[in-house]
């Protein structure tokens, strides 16, 4: 799974950096702060990891938040930002498969 860094506009007004976003942590932060005119902005690709980020999530956000950006029992998490629609610089390109 790929991880960023980059700011989080919390509204019109405030900033925090923020790091090892995960495409799945990015929808749930744009989902929540989005509709107050922030978001995710300037996300710099850091490197990928294996650690599943479904429980960290769970416990991180308020409740409520992770079932409002990934409805349902067992939602699958995006691994890639390219699935959730984000343009994060430094994103190594797919490797081509091999035939």
């Amino acid at each position: 799974m790929q991880t960023a860094k980059g700011t989080l506009k919390l509204n019109v007004f405030n900033t925090i950096e923020v790091t090892g976003i995960t495409p799945a942590e990015a929808v749930i932060l744009n989902t929540a702060f989005t509709p107050k005119g922030g978001g995710l902005e300037g996300l710099q690709y850091t490197g990928e990891t294996d650690e599943d980020p479904m429980p960290k999530l769970r416990n991180k956000y308020a409740k409520g938040a992770f079932a409002k950006a990934f409805p349902g029992g067992m939602p699958r998490l995006p691994k890639t930002f390219a699935e959730v629609k984000l343009k994060v610089a430094g994103v190594p390109a797919p490797a081509a498969k091999k035939e």
